[in-house]
């Protein structure tokens, strides 16, 4: 377990629809190493972004970055954000502390929070089911370092939308694979693999409650496909997804969430094998 402590920067700066934005870690052992940085521009429902970027998005197989460009679907305008179809997070702090939330070794949202019983804003989480580690911080001290199960349903398609994203770039090493280990001299911006990246995907809402998606991505020869499925209805909520590739790669997701008044049930299940 390292001792050092990190802290994640974000930095915006937008003129009119356009932004700049940049994620840079700060921890005492690795120095500033850059998780993404990329400019986008936002208009008519539509989105293009260049730079270093990630993908949260997939459901089945492994996320990755990339040095490249995307164009796609955007309709953050048209979503109500109250509606947050997610596995709540509940932590209770002895006092005032730093909360952290982790996904594959990744920090992805961290925010001060007073003593008591906390809910944790969810809404930068990325869609999925999956694993998060939960870090609480008075200081150099840790209060809490828990992990927990995770599903968020897609909450950036409206009812009767398409949703579509096309990608091409070079890959770059993943984060958890860039944390300076065995003598590894990793400078703030991350290294090329030598592997040419083409994705697109598509996604359609059907009606309030059916959110059906397909996406096919080439990493250099090798080639992944998956195929989505997400169902929401009132209190209930579950997204299953299975994937395939090159070298016989393989993924099969499950995970549902039951709301009651008093408590909440989550289930998930996964199966897969990635030899990257």
């Amino acid at each position: 377990r390292s001792s050092s402590s990190s802290v994640r920067a974000i930095k915006p700066s937008s003129i009119a629809r356009t932004a700049l934005v940049a994620q840079t870690p700060v921890s005492s052992s690795n120095g500033l190493r850059s998780e993404e940085a990329y400019v986008q521009h936002l208009w008519s429902e539509r989105r293009a972004a260049a730079g270093l970027l990630q993908d949260y998005q997939t459901l089945t197989l492994n996320s990755y970055r990339m040095l490249g460009a995307e164009f796609g679907s955007f309709y953050g305008t048209l979503i109500d954000p109250a509606n947050d179809l997610a596995t709540p997070i509940e932590v209770l702090l002895p006092k005032r502390a730093q909360v952290e939330i982790y996904r594959f070794g990744v920090l992805v949202t961290s925010g001060l929070y007073d003593a008591g019983l906390q809910l944790i804003d969810t809404r930068s989480l990325p869609d999925g089911t999956y694993e998060i580690r939960v870090v609480v911080r008075d200081g150099g001290q840790i209060l809490l370092d828990q992990v927990r199960p995770f599903s968020r349903m897609n909450s950036a398609l409206p009812p009767g939308k398409f949703g579509f994203r096309l990608r091409a770039g070079q890959r770059v090493r993943d984060n958890v694979f860039s944390s300076g280990f065995a003598g590894e001299d990793e400078g703030f911006l991350p290294k090329t693999t030598n592997e040419f990246i083409l994705s697109g995907s598509l996604q359609r809402r059907l009606g309030r409650a059916v959110i059906g998606g397909l996406t096919a991505t080439s990493f250099g020869s090798r080639i992944f496909g998956e195929a989505t499925l997400e169902v929401s209805r009132g209190r209930f909520s579950a997204l299953a997804g299975v994937g395939g590739g090159s070298g016989g790669a393989y993924s099969l997701v499950f995970g549902g969430n039951m709301q009651f008044a008093r408590f909440s049930a989550h289930l998930s299940a996964r199966r897969m094998r990635v030899d990257d």
